[in-house]
């Protein structure tokens, strides 16, 4: 989705009303909310299990973009490897 329309994955850092539990969300290059739309089924935000972040960070998908991070919100973008690999996959729905 990310090599396909652009965007980037922002980790939150836990709240007082998680503390043990960072949020990570799909966004788009400006930093609003992605969403998904398809036959009745609508979702905002979009959040990225953990497992599959820690995946593509020990895969190099992704980076951490240190001029758009600030303290509480670090920002991800796609590596050249991550934007190769993403625009290889099928598209959702085209299995």
């Amino acid at each position: 989705m990310l090599a396909r329309y652009g965007g980037q994955l922002v980790e939150n850092e836990a709240s007082m009303d998680s503390p043990d539990k960072a949020v990570i969300l799909v966004k788009s290059d400006s930093g609003s909310d992605l969403e998904i739309k398809a036959a009745g089924y609508w979702a905002t935000p979009l959040q990225l299990p953990r497992t599959i972040f820690d995946d593509f960070v020990n895969a190099s998908l992704i980076r951490q973009d240190a001029a758009a991070s600030k303290p509480g919100r670090r920002v991800f973008r796609l590596t050249e490897e991550g934007l190769k690999r993403g625009l290889a996959a099928a598209p959702f729905g085209k299995r």
